[in-house]
C-alpha cells in the first residue's frame, strides 16, 4: 500500500520539522491569546458610581454599583435601593432587632423571624402619589392661577433639606403603566396650560397626583388633587389621558384644602369622576375586588397577599372559630379568614371600604363575614354588644397610617380573650405601646416577623403574633 504522501496530486512543500515549528508558533498564539484575557484592568469608576453607605447600624462600606436609579441620591427616598436584594432584607431584620433592644429587657428576648422578601424587587410599586411643581425662566406671578408660559415641570417627591421637589423620572420601583403616565403628563400638563400650587405663592390648581394601579387587571386610577373646583380646564386633560392609555379605569379629581398657618392639608374632600369607570379590578389569592378610589389598595400585592396567607396559618381556623378582623382596608384578609372560620366581624371607619367589602364578598360567595362601618372604639363595643360576643378565637389588627388604638379598644379585645392576637404594623413605636398593653393583660409575644413592602427603602411592615399564656 502507498504512503499518504504518494496519493496526494502533488508533493507537500514543507518537512517534519516545518510542521513542528508550525504547531510550536500555533500554541505559541494561542497562550499569548489566553494570557491577555486573563489580565484584569481596573475600572475607573466616576463618582456617581462610588458613594460610602452608612447604615443606621455606623456600619459604613463603599459601594461600587451601576446605579438602578438616575435620581438615587438627589431623591433619597431609597437609600437601601443599590445594595444587594439579601443585604437589604439582612437590613431590615437587624434593625428590627435593634429596635426591640432598646426598648426594654423584656422585649430584647423576643424572636424576630428573617424578614420576608418581596418577589419583585422593581416595579412591585402600585400605589403612589407626587407631588406637582414647575420651575422655569419665567415665575408666576404672586397670587395667580395663571399658568407660566416657559416652564418644566416636576412629579416627585418633596426633598425637606433642599426645599425644593425632586423629579424622579421613571422610578425603578413603579410599575411601568405609572412611569409611562408620569412621562406623559410632563408635557401635557404644560401643553393644557394648567396652573401648578406653589408654597410661595399660596396659588396654582393642581397640587398633587395620585396613582393606584391593579397588577391584576391592570387597570389604573388617577386622582387630581386640586386646591379648588375645576372640572371644566380638566376635562379635556383627562379624555387625552384615558384615550392615550387604553388601561386608566378611571380619572377622578378631588378638592384638598391648604392651612396657610399649620401648613396643614385636609384629604377629606369628595371624589369627582371625570373620565372612566368608578371601580378598579384587583385580586389576592384568587379572590377578586372591586376597588372604589377612597378605599385603602395595597402598595405591593403580591407580598401582601403572601402576608394574608401567613395570617390564615397562624390562625390555626377549623370552620368553627369567631375571628373579628379591625380597619379590614380592602379586606383581603377578612375574606381570606372567612374561607376557614365560622363567622367573621370585619370594622372599618371608611364608608367606600364597607360599600366595596359588601360587594365583593358578594362577588366571591361569602356569607359568614359581617361587615361594619364606624371608628373602631365605638364600633366594636357596639358589634360585641348586638352580637352579644362573649369570646372569640382570633382577633387581626391593623391600625392605619400613623395611627394606634385606643386604649379602650385594646381593654375590649382582651376582654373577648381570644387565644390569638396578630397585630400588622408598619410604625414600631405605635406598635409597641399596645404590645406593652398586651403583655400586661397575660398575653405572650411568640414572634415579630417583618415583611419587605417597600424593596429599596427603609420601610417595612411586622407582623406580631401574640398568644394567651
Amino acid at each position: 500500500m502507498k504512503d499518504f504522501d504518494s496519493r496526494l496530486p502533488f508533493k507537500p512543500t514543507f518537512s517534519e520539522n516545518d510542521r513542528y515549528q508550525s504547531h510550536k508558533n500555533a500554541t505559541k498564539k494561542r497562550e499569548s491569546t489566553q494570557s491577555k484575557k486573563l489580565i484584569w484592568k481596573e475600572k475607573k469608576h466616576t463618582q456617581s458610581e462610588i458613594r460610602m453607605m452608612t447604615t443606621r447600624h455606623g456600619v459604613s462600606e463603599k459601594i461600587i454599583h451601576e446605579q438602578p436609579c438616575r435620581v438615587l441620591e438627589s431623591c433619597g427616598s431609597c437609600p437601601y435601593l443599590d445594595l444587594t436584594y439579601k443585604n437589604q432584607l439582612i437590613q431590615k431584620t437587624q434593625d428590627l432587632k435593634l429596635r426591640l433592644n432598646a426598648v426594654d429587657s423584656e422585649f430584647s428576648s423576643v424572636t424576630v423571624k428573617d424578614c420576608v422578601a418581596s418577589e419583585e424587587r422593581f416595579g412591585y410599586r402600585h400605589v403612589v402619589k407626587l407631588i406637582v411643581s414647575e420651575h422655569g425662566s419665567v415665575a408666576s406671578e404672586s397670587g395667580s392661577d395663571t399658568a407660566n408660559a416657559k416652564r418644566w415641570i416636576d412629579l416627585g417627591f418633596y426633598h425637606q433639606s433642599r426645599n425644593q421637589v425632586i423629579d424622579i423620572g421613571r422610578c425603578p420601583i413603579q410599575t411601568n403603566s405609572i412611569n409611562d403616565i408620569v412621562a406623559w403628563l410632563h408635557a401635557a400638563i404644560r401643553t393644557h396650560q394648567i396652573s401648578i400650587y406653589t408654597r410661595r405663592n399660596r396659588a396654582g390648581l393642581i397640587k398633587n397626583i395620585i396613582f393606584r394601579a391593579s397588577r391584576h387587571s391592570k387597570q389604573v386610577q388617577i386622582v387630581l388633587q386640586l386646591t379648588k373646583p375645576a372640572d371644566a380646564a380638566l376635562r379635556a386633560l383627562a379624555r387625552e389621558l384615558a384615550e392615550k392609555f387604553m388601561y386608566v379605569q378611571g380619572i377622578f379629581a378631588q378638592v384638598i384644602s391648604t392651612d396657610a398657618k399649620r401648613n396643614d392639608v385636609s384629604e377629606d374632600g369628595e371624589f369627582k369622576l371625570l373620565v372612566g369607570q368608578k371601580l378598579l379590578e384587583e385580586s389576592y389569592n384568587e379572590l377578586i375586588v372591586k376597588l372604589s378610589v377612597a378605599t385603602f389598595l395595597p402598595v405591593n400585592p403580591l407580598l401582601s397577599a403572601n402576608m394574608y396567607n401567613r395570617i390564615l396559618g397562624l390562625s390555626e381556623l377549623n370552620f368553627k372559630e369567631t375571628v373579628i378582623n379591625l380597619n379590614f382596608g380592602c379586606a383581603g384578609i377578612a375574606m381570606t379568614l372567612a374561607r376557614e372560620a365560622k363567622q367573621v366581624f370585619a370594622i372599618d371607619p371608611s364608608a367606600s371600604a364597607i360599600d366595596d367589602a359588601n360587594r365583593n364578598a358578594k362577588l366571591n360567595g361569602f356569607n359568614n363575614i359581617s361587615f361594619h362601618q364606624g371608628a373602631v372604639a365605638q364600633t366594636l363595643s357596639h358589634v360585641v354588644a348586638q352580637y352579644q360576643l362573649q369570646h372569640v378565637d382570633v382577633v387581626v389588627m391593623n391600625p392605619p397610617g400613623r395611627e394606634s388604638y385606643e386604649q379602650k379598644v385594646l381593654g375590649e379585645v382582651c376582654l373577648l380573650n381570644p387565644r390569638c392576637i396578630i397585630y400588622v404594623s408598619s410604625f414600631f413605636d405605635n406598635m409597641i405601646e399596645d404590645l406593652k398593653y398586651f403583655i400586661k393583660q397575660n398575653y405572650k409575644i411568640v414572634f415579630l416577623e417583618p415583611y419587605d413592602m417597600l424593596p429599596g427603602t427603609q420601610s417595612y411592615d411586622v407582623l406580631c403574633y401574640l398568644v394567651k399564656n
